[in-house]
């Protein structure tokens, strides 16, 4: 779910749980955005109450995550569709379970309330999966890049609209539904640039820690935000802000890496699983 400002710029792209029929959870990850709500509901003066509760989202990713959330809550979490969730049990109280996660290999989050019991949600998960040889682990940088999976402050800036981000397809342009930045998106609906996958030639590249200038004959025409080595397609992935002029597939382009110019080209789609 992209949200904006007045002038349309991305201030995040969280994940919005509805638990009631005025009580919202959204799962903000790294940004300043709750002070962005308490402003906007100050300067409205909505009689609402923005708060940070004493929630923390558990993943439970991978090919066999099916199998080790039905093993401890049932199997009718197998139909649980994407960014849908369900109430669970977890040591008799009621928590929230999502199909959602930072990973294109599928599966749940846990949205646990609290600390009590957690290490004892912990163990049970790990001894429910045992058999499964379930592990601990962090998001995957080459996996979220090969799959275009989109990183906010890296991919996604606050300079950006929601359509340069390619998140037009999910914004209500024909209605203005109380957005602070509609006005703003209807006047950018056609976007001049867009994030698009970028192969980059050459052997692997050094990490990426600021923006990579994209040229075509001589002129700047954008900039990579992440990239990486995809080992499984003998490559180098990578996410690009490209101008409308050179962002079709198989466009020709120059990227200014740290180790010199490197040929590169736009591609039809990212190479990940869900791509």
């Amino acid at each position: 779910m992209p949200t904006v400002d007045g002038d349309g710029g991305m201030t995040n792209d969280p994940v919005l749980l509805r638990l009631g029929e005025d009580r919202f959870w959204v799962s903000i990850s790294v940004s300043d955005l709750m002070l962005f709500y308490k402003g906007a509901a100050a300067a409205l003066d909505l009689d609402v109450r923005v708060s940070e509760p004493p929630v923390y989202p558990l993943a439970i990713q991978g090919p066999k995550a099916d199998e080790l959330a039905a093993r401890v809550w049932g199997d009718e979490v197998r139909d649980l569709r994407f960014f849908r969730y369900m109430p669970v049990d977890v040591d008799g109280r009621p928590m929230i379970l999502a199909r959602s996660g930072f990973s294109t290999q599928g599966g749940f989050e846990l949205y646990f309330e609290g600390a009590e019991g957690a290490e004892a949600l912990w163990d049970r998960l790990m001894e429910a999966g045992r058999d499964l040889d379930v592990r601990t682990g962090v998001p995957h940088q080459s996996e979220r890049i090969e799959s275009g999976m989109l990183s906010y402050q890296s991919d996604i800036t606050p300079d950006m609209t929601p359509m340069e981000a390619g998140l037009g397809r999910i914004c209500e342009l024909d209605r203005d539904l109380g957005c602070l930045g509609w006005a703003a998106l209807r006047r950018e609906r056609e976007p001049r640039r867009q994030l698009r996958p970028v192969e980059i030639a050459g052997p692997p590249l050094p990490p990426q820690q600021t923006f990579w200038d994209v040229t075509a004959g001589g002129r700047s025409v954008g900039r990579i935000s992440s990239s990486c080595r995809a080992y499984s397609w003998d490559c180098n992935a990578a996410i690009g802000l490209i101008a409308s002029s050179h962002w079709d597939a198989g466009t020709a382009l120059v990227v200014q890496t740290p180790v010199g110019p490197r040929d590169a080209v736009v591609k039809d789609r990212f190479w990940g699983r869900f791509a």
